[in-house]
């Protein structure tokens, strides 16, 4: 793989390597036998004298410590996949999206509640998984990143306090300085669905109109088959910045209200509007800066 080469799927064995991958080199195990029991291992929390056991009983003698042998040997081909993934999803100026879910891991005879994450790289077609001990923390994604140079990064709310809003931000990754972060407009208007919805405030409905509105620029600029540069010039047109005045205006409105007269499930909304304002809105700045984080939820959803 190529750096800032779009990947070539598949298996592209250079000159003396075999066609073919049939067992790593050093083992007698496939690459699918090596998935299977390293997700027995790190997945399910299997013990390595039980998946010995498992696989006696089916006929295959082979010991413990070669298991673990084959799986340190299979890390070393995976971690240089991975590697090389990063180069690609995390070239300088890339726009990448990031989410992380909840997912249940056997520990032993229980299971605890753990996170696992995702990057993706739409351009470069990249999707990358990672997880660190089931961590939610903000350092996972930092130090995935590394020192990479991203042109922006989009995430949801909680990210977003926890990667944008943190004050050692600069300090620690300056890096991500000049990065614009995004945060993911679908999120703000489910907040307001759910006060509308849910908690019956139809104070709520006004918002709902105004994020769709926007949403439904952006699905003419692809039906029209607009180049980004054609999108982001759109985007700062009136009409889009009307909207965004309408908006901020109607915000104000009910930010300006006793409290005590807003639903929590509104007000929630608008918090969330208020506290995360220019990131939601930065995408109007670039015609090829996601409007939302569906990229990243679509690719993450299967493990939800």
């Amino acid at each position: 793989m190529e750096k800032g080469k779009k990947p070539k799927w598949g298996y592209f064995p250079k000159a003396g390597n075999p066609e073919f991958v049939t067992k790593f080199e050093g083992t007698k195990a496939t690459p699918e036998f090596l998935q299977a029991i390293a997700y027995e291992v790190y997945v399910k929390n299997v013990t390595f004298g039980l998946l010995h056991q498992w696989l006696t009983d089916m006929g295959m003698t082979v010991s413990a410590n070669t298991l673990r042998n084959w799986l340190k040997k299979g890390k070393v081909y995976l971690d240089k996949l991975v590697e090389s993934l990063k180069e690609v999803a995390l070239e300088k100026d890339s726009i990448v999206n990031c989410d992380e879910t909840w997912c249940k891991v056997r520990k032993y005879d229980h299971y605890k509640k753990c996170y696992i994450w995702v990057l993706v790289n739409k351009a470069e077609r990249v999707v990358i998984f990672f997880y660190d001990n089931g961590s939610r923390g903000r350092d996972v994604l930092t130090d995935f990143i590394g020192d990479a140079e991203l042109k922006s990064i989009m995430s949801d709310g909680y990210n977003a306090y926890t990667f944008i809003g943190n004050e050692l931000k600069a300090a620690e990754t300056p890096n991500l300085s000049k990065t614009d972060h995004q945060v993911c407009l679908a999120h703000a208007r489910a907040k307001f669905v759910k006060a509308s919805e849910q908690a019956g405030d139809k104070n709520a409905d006004i918002f709902i109109k105004y994020i769709e509105d926007l949403y439904n620029l952006e699905r003419q600029y692809t039906k029209d088959n607009l180049t980004d540069e054609e999108r982001g010039k759109q985007r700062q047109s009136l009409e889009t910045k009307g909207i965004l005045i309408n908006l901020r205006t109607h915000l104000g409105i009910e930010k300006s209200k006793d409290p005590a007269t807003v639903t929590p499930y509104l007000q929630k909304a608008l918090n969330y509007l208020d506290t995360f304002w220019t990131n939601l809105f930065t995408y109007i700045k670039d015609g090829s800066y996601p409007i939302d984080n569906n990229a990243a939820e679509r690719a993450v959803r299967p493990l939800t």
